[in-house]
């Protein structure tokens, strides 16, 4: 969780752990925004595998007419013990601001998106990420994604697909060599 703030951090409620955030993004006047991230994690599912739920609601922090709260949910299923690894299923859902949330790795809450944005400004995502570990000196990670954005003041939808994968190798125990590869395809909201 980023920007200016604080909370409470993995609270022991029932299965899992609760955390709650409160957050100033972007401490620009007319551009920031009030972020509150809501997290309850390590619910057990099944065996060696776990659920988490991850909410992010933003208001601007003016009152201004051009300015829009929004959200942001994402629901992860993380399984231990698969192909001597890890691997990651998740759904992201934003609207509005709640857009701008996710960032690189996929299953993160990350800061407010553009204030300016409305409710016709949305965004959904699929991912898979796995991770190995078959030898204390090899190890990877592959990501499948896709995602989907529309905005009717845009004109339509653009859709992202990404696979990829990142071996590491590591020659001690302070220097790692790393890959990548991968393929990338955007349509955008012109076709």
């Amino acid at each position: 969780m980023s920007g200016t703030g604080g909370g409470i951090e993995q609270y022991k409620i029932g299965p899992g752990r609760l955390s709650y955030g409160f957050f100033k993004d972007k401490d620009v006047v007319g551009s920031s925004a009030i972020r509150q991230n809501l997290v309850y994690q390590g619910m057990p599912s099944n065996a060696d595998g776990t659920v988490e739920v991850l909410t992010s609601f933003i208001s601007p922090d003016v009152k201004d007419p051009a300015t829009h709260g929004g959200w942001q949910v994402t629901l992860l299923h993380k399984q231990d013990k698969v192909l001597v690894g890890a691997n990651t299923v998740g759904f992201q859902h934003g609207v509005g601001p709640g857009t701008g949330t996710g960032g690189q790795c996929c299953d993160r809450i990350g800061t407010s998106g553009d204030i300016h944005q409305g409710s016709d400004v949305t965004r959904t995502r699929l991912f898979d990420s796995l991770w190995m570990q078959p030898t204390p000196n090899w190890s990877a990670e592959m990501l499948a994604l896709v995602q989907k954005d529309k905005s009717d003041a845009s004109g339509g939808t653009s859709t992202w697909t990404s696979m990829g994968v990142r071996p590491a190798y590591a020659v001690s125990d302070h220097f790692k060599l790393q890959f990548e590869l991968g393929t990338d395809r955007v349509t955008s909201r012109s076709g």
